[in-house]
């Protein structure tokens, strides 16, 4: 039980740290944001209030830093994606071409290949025991 109220925990942080989901917890912003319209205007309706915030003719007025904070209002999704490659033997040649001395010039690779014992197996048939 322990063990899956932990995976439930992490699952939860990462989704929420790297996905819009995060924006969801700016929803107690946008229930006071409705109470503050509502007050000023007692018959808008929260459907008004919405339409107001989010369609394309939305308000620009002076609490326009507050409506910046409403979720979903400014998406700011930030992600690190990470490859692991295994180890593998990688022959590899760079010749370089000859850079007289006191001239600054930078390296020129005049050719690079690259082969992998990883890379070349994809491609082949599968072969039986």
């Amino acid at each position: 039980m322990m063990k899956k109220s932990v995976v439930i925990a992490l699952l939860s942080l990462y989704l929420l740290g790297t996905t819009p989901l995060g924006e969801l917890l700016k929803f107690p912003v946008l229930i006071e944001h409705f109470t503050e319209h509502k007050k000023n205007n007692p018959k808008m309706n929260f459907w008004d209030f919405l339409c107001l915030h989010y369609s394309k003719n939305s308000h620009h007025g002076k609490d326009l830093d507050r409506d910046m904070q409403l979720p979903f209002k400014v998406l700011s999704h930030n992600t690190s994606d990470l490859a692991f490659f295994p180890a593998a033997d990688v022959e590899s040649e760079l010749p370089v071409k000859n850079i007289p001395a006191g001239k600054k010039q930078s390296l020129v690779y005049t050719g690079f290949i690259y082969t992998s014992i990883y890379l070349s197996s994809i491609w082949q048939p599968p072969k039986t025991c």
